[in-house]
């Protein structure tokens, strides 16, 4: 029987002596005798506290000595019966799912119902402890949905007082408003009154002016000299205030939104001419010509006069920027050749892959490469992140990426069309009206690897460069075995086809730019940008011109000849001459419209 510090039963401790060295001292380790009741020191007998601990009986020195037949019995470490047919069994079976993986995992058949049956009570315990877990964080959730539901409801409550007290306190404000207005529109009346009485007083005092003023003008026939001087002066007086105060009350009576002083009176705009050919009439408000007519024929009449000669002068040079066009499109050319022939190439590269994938795949299999790799280093998946052995690591990343990725989709509206569609999954998805868009041979939605055989080796190329066929060996494990190739054809594949979909949206992207620089070079020569823009040359050499007229009449008449066609145009001549006047009356000497205003 193992103990731990102290113990004993009443008697021996009304003796108060322990152990072979009969000492009283129970603060250390004691083991206690399960046939005498003897209670040992630990250190006296040479017996641990970890060794006591697998220790299930102890029978002490003396017992065994007198009973030969009592032995220290230890527990039992051991996990499985030893007794069934699994522990019996010394060779795995080869046809269950963790033969086939090949993962290291025991086989099922030699798995021992005592373990299976201790892994299921695992198992169950872990199941409970779960359903706890999810049981707490559901009451957890609940919880905090009621005080969610609770902050809400106040919130809302704060919400709509604070509402409440604003639309008090907006009508009272409006109330205030309302009242201001009222004041105003009285006190505004009673201005209105005021001037309305002011002006009935003005007029009835200028009446009474005037019946004074004529008074005055008599002058008696014996009358002095001084009453005729005082009426002329009181006359003189009474025109001033007459016409002072007809300005006043223009001012301050009528409309009151229109209240003017002597610093901004309204001046009347001056009447201007129109600016069309041969027009004297004046033109409208606001605008420069008389009417529509006239604007017509001064654009029409710039167009003929300017833009023959704007025309030679394209013809005569080439402008800068389509030079530097014609560069661009030379630099974009060659690149969409470039582009055309990686895309060549790399489809030939993808053609020497199918043919060495074929002629690996012919390799026998050798029994002798076989390894059984005995490594049990343990590594993490970069994925999620658990621990898995190196033999294993490759084919759980490859899983767990999949799992992963096929949780984002990747869709378009529309299908591929082309010779692009092979390399695209096109799946349509009912739910998402969209066809899939990865890589066929990546996809881990839709694409399903063939079932690999037993008799199928892993032909990986070992080689330093894939496409050189010269002096290759391949890899003559069996693929199920080979933990170092995984999936290689499907990696090699997709990494042609993504080079061959580079090629090609490179060579659309410069397809694009040279369409852009194409339309800029086409409408470059318009008639709009032609009238709208002229180019200045500035040269070193002075031209000289010709002195006699005779050769300048030539020389204009020589650079005029490809427009004889549009100087000839009846809409031309009818904007020249003007409509009723005699031919060649007009002779383009307006001003284009830049006349000084």
């Amino acid at each position: 029987m193992a103990g731990g510090s102290g113990g004993g039963s009443e008697e021996e401790a009304d003796d108060g002596v322990y152990c072979i060295c009969r000492t009283s001292d129970t603060s250390r380790f004691m083991i206690g005798c399960d046939n005498c009741n003897e209670w040992y020191h630990g250190d006296c007998i040479s017996i641990t506290e970890e060794f006591a601990k697998n220790v299930s009986k102890f029978f002490c020195l003396l017992c065994r000595t007198g009973d030969p037949s009592l032995k220290t019995i230890f527990k039992s470490d051991k996990k499985s019966c030893g007794q069934c047919n699994a522990c019996v069994r010394s060779q795995d079976c080869g046809k269950c799912e963790t033969c086939l993986d090949g993962g290291g995992r025991k086989c099922r058949r030699r798995v021992c119902k005592v373990e299976r049956k201790r892994k299921e009570e695992k198992r169950e315990k872990r199941r409970r402890e779960e359903e706890e877990h999810l049981r707490a964080e559901q009451e957890a959730r609940e919880r905090r949905k009621k005080e969610k539901e609770r902050r809400r409801k106040e919130k809302e409550l704060q919400l709509k007082r604070e509402a409440e007290e604003r639309e008090r306190r907006e009508r009272e404000l409006e109330e205030q408003r309302e009242l201001e207005r009222e004041r105003e529109a009285l006190e505004k009346e009673n201005h209105r009154a005021q001037q309305q009485q002011a002006a009935t007083q003005r007029k009835a005092a200028q009446k009474a002016a005037d019946r004074y003023l004529q008074d005055d003008e008599y002058v008696p026939e014996g009358g002095g000299r001084s009453t005729a001087k005082r009426g002329n002066a009181r006359k003189q007086q009474k025109q001033q205030e007459y016409q002072v105060a007809p300005r006043r009350l223009r001012r301050r009576g009528g409309d009151d939104e229109f209240l003017w002083n002597d610093r901004n009176r309204l001046t009347q705009e001056e009447a201007k001419q129109c600016f069309g050919p041969k027009c004297a009439q004046v033109a409208r408000a606001n605008s420069k010509y008389c009417s529509d007519e006239c604007g017509m024929k001064l654009a029409m009449s710039r167009i003929f006069e300017i833009l023959p000669a704007r025309i030679q002068s394209w013809q005569m040079r080439t402008a800068e920027a389509e030079l530097s066009n014609e560069r661009e499109l030379q630099k974009i050319r060659e690149q969409i050749r470039e582009a055309d022939f990686e895309e060549l190439e790399y489809r030939r590269k993808k053609t020497d892959l199918e043919k060495l994938i074929r002629r690996a795949k012919s390799t026998p299999i050798t029994e002798e490469d076989i390894e059984e790799s005995e490594d049990q280093e343990q590594i993490y998946c970069v994925t999620c992140g658990h621990e898995f052995q190196t033999r294993t690591a490759i084919r759980h990343m490859e899983r767990c990426f999949n799992r992963y990725e096929s949780q984002t989709s990747y869709g378009s509206a529309y299908p591929t069309k082309g010779d692009l569609a092979e390399m695209f999954c096109e799946f349509h998805v009912p739910s998402q009206q969209s066809y899939c868009k990865r890589l066929k041979i990546l996809c881990p939605e839709h694409y399903k690897e063939p079932k690999v055989l037993d008799t199928e080796v892993c032909g990986f190329p070992i080689q330093k460069e894939l496409f050189n066929e010269s002096d290759v060996d391949f890899c003559r494990l069996p693929k199920k075995k080979c933990i170092k190739h995984i999936s290689w054809e499907r990696m090699k594949r997709a990494q042609v086809d993504m080079e061959i979909i580079r090629a090609r949206l490179k060579r659309e992207d410069l397809s694009e730019q040279e369409r852009t620089i194409q339309i800029q070079m086409v409408s470059r020569g318009g008639v709009l940008g032609l009238m709208l823009h002229d180019t200045i040359e500035h040269e070193d050499k002075m031209v000289v011109e010709p002195q006699d007229s005779n050769a300048r009449r030539s020389l204009n008449l020589g650079r005029m000849e490809p427009h004889k066609a549009l100087l000839n145009h009846p809409r031309f001549k009818e904007i020249r001459e003007g409509p009723g006047s005699p031919s060649g009356a007009y002779r383009g000497d307006h001003d284009y419209g830049f006349r000084p205003t």
